[in-house]
């Protein structure tokens, strides 16, 4: 797999990463997903009233107890320990780094997993307000909310959100949410690492 340093998620990323300098980041990306990455996260103008979806204007930051960290910044991508993980889009639309479709927001708040069927694919519901309800089986249903000191309230470990606005609580919410949701849609057996 090539490495490339991919300058639009150092300039959009570098910022929210302590110790790191713009310079010293490098985000391994697979050399036919670059353009894909570039794409998706160039702003679309004619796309901004019909938005689902509010982008952080500067990295949040995700920080869970003993395993790993999670950011997303203005572009959409959301970084794992500096994997990607997927992108979300401002018309609530959650793609791989090639641009497969892998999750849909409706306006209700529902996300509609790709490849799942029936209720299976619409378990899982976030508010504005960062509210994920998930919906078991059997009742009741399990629910995560952010407090107003970014900590995750019913995440059963330590979670905290750092770089947390009012505007940005839904989609903090989706990219705690986003490695969950890549491994609902596409199971590790499928997941091949790129040549």
């Amino acid at each position: 797999m090539a490495h490339h340093h991919h300058s639009l998620l150092v300039a959009l990323l570098a910022p929210g990463i302590q110790g790191c300098a713009a310079g010293e980041l490098s985000v391994a990306v697979p050399g036919a997903h670059a353009d894909a990455l570039t794409a998706v996260a160039a702003p679309d103008e004619a796309a901004q009233h019909r938005d689902r979806l509010r982008l952080p204007h500067h990295p949040v930051r995700i920080l869970i107890e003993g395993k790993s960290t999670i950011l997303i910044g203005p572009s959409g991508v959301v970084l794992v320990d500096l994997d990607i993980v997927g992108i979300w889009s401002r018309e609530g639309v959650f793609s791989d780094a090639s641009g497969r479709t892998l999750a849909t927001l409706r306006e209700d708040g529902v996300l509609r997993l790709e490849g799942a069927s029936g209720l299976a694919s619409e378990r899982i519901a976030v508010d504005a307000d960062g509210r994920a309800t998930i919906r078991m089986d059997s009742p009741p249903a399990q629910t995560l909310s952010i407090d107003d000191q970014g900590h995750v309230v019913g995440a059963g470990r330590e979670v905290r959100v750092e770089g947390l606005t009012p505007a940005t609580r839904r989609i903090a919410m989706l990219a705690l949410l986003s490695p969950d949701l890549r491994a609902l849609v596409e199971p590790p057996s499928v997941t091949l690492a790129a040549r």
